[in-house]
């Protein structure tokens, strides 16, 4: 009913079913995956990580798992800078580009494998 669930996109829905079968099986890495993945869809970055996290403890030759841990980082980084850049734009604008400027490096390093797929 989990995956299922989860393949439907009814995540609230998948979430309890996962949430259930970790209260029995608490070294279920895939459920760990899964619920990071559903969090991560949902926008609840900090919870998307302690379920990465979590799968990784249990099996840490998840590549995938690796990979959106790397990603969730990454959109925390820039929701971070962005907050950042916003809260100094008027106090210290020096600082607010210093913020601008990181955002669009780490933007441009997020994207370079993409725009040469273009290509």
């Amino acid at each position: 009913m989990a995956e299922k669930s989860y393949k439907q996109g009814l995540w609230q829905e998948a979430e309890s079913y996962y949430r259930s079968l970790l209260k029995d099986n608490p070294d279920l890495y895939q459920a760990w995956f899964r619920l990071g993945n559903i969090y991560a869809r949902s926008g609840q970055l900090d919870a998307a990580v302690t379920m990465y996290e979590r799968c990784l403890e249990l099996d840490p030759d998840q590549a995938r798992a690796w990979y959106n841990l790397s990603v969730v980082r990454a959109r925390q980084s820039l929701r971070i800078s962005t907050e950042a850049q916003q809260r100094f734009m008027e106090e210290s604008p020096q600082e607010a580009l210093r913020f601008s400027h990181f955002r669009s490096r780490l933007v441009g390093a997020l994207t370079e494998g993409s725009e040469k797929k273009a290509q």
